[in-house]
């Protein structure tokens, strides 16, 4: 465990969790769901704002019921009563679902803000949560969720992080506590995505120029003597995939990647052309079902074609 000087002499609670619930319940809390198994607590509630859309109404009132937990129409509805409550929204919205059920948090509850936010997103919401008198803990995701079959890997960092970590331990998770310090687990995420989320555009942006050049074998092969131990084709049609299917979400957290390098004094241009190529991709109407990499880049450079002919046009 890291920085074990700031955490010593803090006692450990082991308690068990009769009730939690889900603000935003979507991909990473249904994962959570099935990653719990029968250690899950008895209640679980959630709300997502898809419910309050008439289009997206119906399909997760659907997943409410397919996995067995309460649904509610409002965020403090969903709360009450919960010993963990888990942020899952994404960047863009993890502030104002903050700032909206924060006055209405008991002290005996525990926010766990598990949203890929900048540190100081992070800080902002724990000032709101705890001067209710609850606890607020920073947890990062450490690994993809969508059909993980192990225990799901978090950082978690804050006032009461080694005394909560039995608690999400009990529940299957591989918790790590980084210090009680708010920020520094998101800290970590932020700064690794600027390598996992600009290696993905990178690799992306050389991948379809090679392709449109006509000599994506040579540099694929050129490429294979350099890194011999990055294999290239598999990987460029992962990343491809990736940013396809989660793009726009990823270009929000990458906002939050951005504001973290900013807070440093660091200049993120890599981080705001990542941005861009993951935003672009995940736009397109394009579905990945299982095209090999030299199919899906033609996809992919029709709809850049077809985007750069319309902006011409207008």
């Amino acid at each position: 465990m890291k920085n074990a000087d700031k955490l010593a002499g803090k006692k450990r609670i082991m308690a068990t969790i009769t009730r939690a619930a889900f603000i935003g319940f979507g991909e990473a809390a249904q994962a959570f769901l099935v990653s719990w198994g029968d250690k899950a607590p008895e209640v679980i509630s959630g709300f997502d704002i898809k419910s309050n859309h008439a289009q997206h109404r119906e399909s997760i009132l659907l997943e409410y019921i397919k996995h067995g937990i309460q649904g509610a129409f409002e965020a403090h509805e969903a709360i009450n009563g919960a010993e963990l409550v888990f942020s899952l929204v994404t960047a863009d919205q993890a502030e104002a679902v903050a700032k909206n059920v924060a006055k209405t948090f008991t002290p005996k509850q525990i926010f766990l803000d598990c949203n890929s936010c900048s540190p100081q997103v992070k800080q902002r919401n724990a000032e709101l949560i705890e001067a209710c008198g609850a606890s607020y803990l920073d947890v990062v995701i450490m690994a993809p969720v969508l059909g993980r079959t192990s225990a799901i890997p978090l950082l978690i960092s804050g006032k009461k992080a080694l005394e909560i970590e039995p608690l999400l331990t009990t529940l299957g998770f591989n918790v790590e506590v980084v210090s009680d310090q708010v920020g520094e687990a998101s800290s970590i995420k932020m700064i690794r995505s600027v390598m996992v989320k600009g290696l993905e555009a990178l690799t992306t942006e050389c991948l379809l120029a090679a392709r449109k050049a006509g000599v994506e074998n040579h540099v694929l092969e050129s490429l294979s003597t350099t890194y011999p131990a990055l294999p290239l084709n598999d990987l460029g049609q992962y990343h491809l995939e990736r940013m396809l299917s989660h793009g726009e979400r990823r270009s929000n957290e990458l906002k939050e990647v951005s504001n973290t390098l900013s807070e440093l004094n660091l200049n993120g241009s890599m981080v705001n052309g990542a941005m861009e190529w993951h935003s672009a991709l995940g736009k397109m109407p394009v579905e990945y079902q299982g095209q090999d990499l030299s199919t899906l880049s033609d996809l992919v450079l029709g709809q850049l074609a077809h985007t750069r002919t319309r902006a011409v046009n207008e």
